[in-house]
């Protein structure tokens, strides 16, 4: 379903390490020290762009692939407007699942020349990072979604993820997409109702 321009609103970036508010994406943040230039220090190349699947070890056999792009398309018809981005990488131990999604999100290219358009779709993208090396994964959502989904959710989505064993990127992504599609669907849900008592439908 559509959801209308007032669920969502723009957020101040997030610290991926204390989870404190930046007032600007190249804050220093005041309660860690955390930077965006150490970001793109820890991870000294060329960001992919931010499409459906980002797999460059190719984990995803193209028979899993079509199954799971499948799964993309239905969630991007239930939640209009929403982008959906997997990165299924594997990691240096030290590396922080968080961080790289983090530095992911905002140093990416987008797949297209329309540059408003792709900078909202960035602000309401959802990126699953999946470290296949140290079986760690994470969430990093647009700003225009954190008020609706929050750290706090996004956990229990994973830990409800992570509650089946994944032998595989693969059996991973399965279980995610299950868990995802109850979180926004009650969240998104949630947020609408809350908008409706400040935006009033024209006649």
């Amino acid at each position: 379903m559509p959801y209308h321009a007032s669920v969502f609103t723009h957020e101040l970036p997030q610290c991926p390490r204390c989870l404190q508010s930046l007032r600007d994406l190249h804050e220093t943040c005041r309660f860690c020290d955390f930077t965006f230039e150490q970001s793109q220090t820890r991870f000294p190349f060329e960001p992919p762009a931010l499409e459906r699947f980002i797999d460059p070890e190719s984990q995803l056999v193209p028979k899993v692939r079509a199954a799971l792009n499948r799964r993309v398309e239905g969630l991007e018809r239930t939640f209009s407007g929403l982008a959906f981005c997997h990165a299924l990488v594997s990691l240096p131990q030290e590396a922080d699942p968080r961080e790289f999604g983090f530095w992911l999100i905002n140093s990416a290219p987008l797949p297209s020349d329309k540059e408003a358009k792709e900078k909202e779709k960035r602000q309401r993208t959802v990126l699953l990072v999946y470290d296949r090396r140290g079986r760690r994964a994470s969430l990093t959502v647009g700003y225009q979604l954190d008020p609706i989904l929050t750290d706090a959710k996004l956990r229990a989505l994973l830990e409800q993820a992570n509650k089946s064993p994944a032998h595989s990127a693969g059996d991973f992504l399965k279980q995610y997409f299950l868990s995802l599609t109850t979180t926004l669907q009650d969240s998104l849900f949630d947020a609408q109702e809350r908008s409706r008592l400040v935006y009033k439908e024209p006649a």
